[in-house]
């Protein structure tokens, strides 16, 4: 009607006109309420994970929580994907060690507003222990080596290796050197839920003195010329 002529503006009768105008009117009411153009969420529920650290070790309560505007009303959190709570506040133990996803879904009154927020920990072994085993040379062949590690944790297991083999289980070894060459020795510590190990270390059985380098060698604690070895 706009761009037609101007006669087109007045062959319509009154009742013509106002029978169009209220059908123009309840169109663009109709499309004023229409549900795809409304906004979903009128009332946005801001979320964010609250937590102490990004770090923590297997068994050991995590406290996880929410800091949520008003107008939620659902939590779901979630560890790697699998649903672990449904409350805004909790206290929650990885059982395995590793980086894990922690996602928290909120909605809010209208089923369709949903809100995320997400963090990364990483959890690591709960078991603490010392050790005495370091790179060594020249040790005697047939010579004893005390071996030991010291752990507070009271329900572990230490198991010795050397070259990729058991060698004792008990956190006290007394390893007796009976093959000249190169060996490779780790320790492993576990308890219900994780282990740890230690690097392999390199021991080297069966020097032989240097002479006039004023060092024991050979391990036998005898220098030069006090050495059997390098008397004539």
């Amino acid at each position: 009607m706009d761009s037609g002529s101007g006669l087109c503006k007045v062959v319509f009768t009154q009742g013509q006109k106002s029978r169009m105008k209220l059908s123009l009117s309840n169109l663009r009411k109709s499309l004023l309420f229409c549900s795809s153009c409304l906004d979903p969420c009128p009332n946005p529920v801001d979320v964010r994970i609250v937590y102490d650290s990004l770090n923590s070790a297997v068994s050991i309560p995590f406290h996880l929580r929410s800091n949520t505007s008003q107008g939620a009303y659902q939590w779901e959190w979630y560890d790697n994907g699998i649903l672990i709570s449904s409350t805004a506040d909790f206290f929650y133990p990885f059982y395995q060690e590793g980086k894990h996803t922690i996602k928290l879904v909120v909605k809010g009154n209208d089923a369709k507003c949903i809100f995320k927020d997400s963090i990364m920990i990483n959890v690591n072994c709960n078991i603490d222990f010392i050790h005495n085993l370091r790179d060594t040379f020249c040790i005697p062949l047939n010579s004893i080596l005390p071996l030991y590690i010291m752990s507070q944790d009271p329900g572990h297991t230490t198991t010795w290796y050397i070259d990729g083999n058991v060698a004792f289980i008990g956190d006290q070894f007394n390893w007796q050197n009976t093959k000249i060459g190169t060996h490779k020795i780790h320790v492993v510590v576990e308890n219900k839920d994780c282990k740890k190990s230690t690097n392999k270390f390199i021991y080297t059985v069966g020097c032989i003195e240097i002479c006039g380098n004023l060092m024991d060698d050979d391990g036998d604690e005898l220098i030069d010329g006090f050495d059997p070895d390098c008397c004539d």
